[in-house]
């Protein structure tokens, strides 16, 4: 398994840099102009930032809140694992999606997730294509 540093120097260089920037872009521009950013899990389970739909994002824009987030719905949060994702508001915290090649099948019954979660769903997909 590659270093996280070795991944963010991957990723922070180069055409693959700006395809996965421009998928955040992208899905930013989607879901009204909010900050989104790609995260990867570290040896100790903690999101480390890797890229971000602006420069210069606000500290608050990338300080993804594991435990509020991920964990209370019981997600595997293995390190190496990446995930998209922005902050919806102050009140409504997270909403985030994992980076895969492969959808996930749709929930059983009646769809229930948001546009904002569909559209972070889809950028994971598109960014999960674009893993070497």
């Amino acid at each position: 398994m590659r270093t996280n540093q070795a991944r963010q120097s991957e990723m922070g260089e180069g055409p693959r840099s700006e395809e996965h920037r421009e998928v955040l872009r992208q899905a930013g521009v989607a879901l009204r102009r909010r900050v989104v950013i790609l995260w990867e899990m570290s040896a100790d389970s903690q999101p480390v930032p890797l890229l971000c739909s602006v420069k210069n994002p606000p500290y608050h824009a990338t300080n993804l809140d594991l435990d509020a987030t991920l964990r209370r719905w019981g997600a595997s949060v293995a390190p190496g694992s990446r995930w998209v994702g922005c902050r919806l508001s102050d009140s409504e915290g997270w909403c985030v999606a994992p980076v895969r090649p492969l959808p996930a099948p749709p929930p059983p019954g009646l769809e229930r997730r948001t546009p904002e979660r569909l559209t972070l769903e889809l950028a994971g997909l598109c960014l999960g294509l674009l893993e070497p």
